[in-house]
């Protein structure tokens, strides 16, 4: 058996709610609700047959005579929604499910409530209309691939609220000029800007420890970046195709640069490498066709495969006094000339 009682709000004019029998799922004309507690539901998607452009989503909802507040949105709620162009998120929501919005190629607008605090795993992914969005500072962690795709949006603003920035969350955003990373971030991770073509800077703050594996990968438009000296690790290919670099300071705080992480930078004239660094991994360099010459400290102890292949105009100056380097395959193969200093 299924009740229906009419309900008129503020949100709509004279709209009818379902329960299930189970008492699992109410719907609406609009959209469909899921119960999450004795007074809470979540926003599960359309009603079949919806094709409404403008969204916005009512904060109260009422079924059997109980009042109920809706609190997040359903993971996959409005996924493929390409018709929607806007959508207005209640101050009662607290949290966005994973590809909630994903694939909404048509939505240009968004209003996020300061109430949310997470944004769901590739919330927003492939929402290639929107331009602009405002993350909320109750937001402490963006999601993985929360925005990843949006390749029409031109600027985002981060708040401070942020510690972490996941895996993929702004990656294939090209259209992306410019990003200021709040000094609350702790981690940028892995391929978290990878794709952003359009971008020409970055500051990183010095809150940041780590850089994850590809995190600025393509990034082909970068001219310049400062790497502060709180990051302790610089992942694989963190940087590998941003192609528009000119000089890197690698600070005394790194020990390992990673694999490929400047690889194929042909715009690369100068790097400098700290006394700090013990590692320099496979790849590293490889292809840096504008370089001219490098020094590797004594710190250095082991140098990866190809770590400096190809690069035809580098003279390099390797410090080896004490006699302990362990120099991987092809490590200096097509560089102009290599000098060692050793130790007696």
């Amino acid at each position: 058996m299924v009740l229906s009682i009419p309900l008129c709000t503020r949100w709509f004019s004279t709209v009818k709610y379902y329960f299930s029998d189970e008492g699992k799922q109410a719907t609406s004309s609009l959209f469909k609700y899921r119960v999450t507690g004795t007074s809470t539901v979540q926003v599960a998607g359309f009603e079949e047959g919806q094709t409404e452009k403008t969204i916005i989503i009512p904060e109260k909802a009422i079924c059997c005579g109980y009042l109920f507040t809706v609190t997040s949105i359903r993971w996959h709620a409005f996924h493929g929604c390409s018709g929607m162009t806007s959508v207005k998120i209640p101050s009662s929501v607290t949290k966005i499910g994973w590809e909630a919005f994903s694939g909404c190629s048509g939505l240009t607008s968004v209003e996020i409530p300061t109430s949310v605090t997470e944004i769901g795993n590739s919330a927003f992914s492939g929402c290639s209309g929107l331009t602009s969005v405002e993350i909320p500072s109750s937001v402490t962690k963006i999601g993985s691939g929360a925005f990843s795709g949006c390749s029409g949006m031109t600027s985002v603003e981060i708040p401070t609220s942020v510690t972490e920035i996941g895996n993929s969350a702004f990656s294939g955003c090209s259209g992306l000029t410019s990003v200021k990373i709040p000094s609350s971030v702790t981690k940028i991770g892995w391929e978290a800007f990878s794709g952003c073509s359009g971008m020409t800077s970055v500051e990183i703050p010095s809150s940041v420890t780590e850089i994850g594996e590809s995190a600025f990968e393509g990034c082909s438009g970068l001219t310049s970046i400062k790497i502060p000296s709180s990051v302790t690790r610089i992942g694989n290919y963190a940087f590998y195709g941003s192609i528009g670099l000119t000089s890197v300071e690698i600070p005394s705080s790194v020990r390992k640069i990673g694999d490929y992480v400047f690889s194929g930078y042909s715009g690369l004239t100068s790097v400098k490498i700290l006394s700090s660094v013990t590692e320099i991994g496979r790849g590293a360099f490889f292809g840096c066709s504008g370089l001219t010459s490098v020094e590797i400290p004594v710190s250095v102890t082991k140098i990866g495969d190809e770590a400096f292949k190809n690069c035809y105009n580098l003279n390099i100056v390797i410090d080896n006094t004490k006699n302990n380097v362990k120099v991987g395959k092809d490590a200096f193969e097509g560089c102009k000339s290599v000098t060692w200093k050793k130790g007696m």
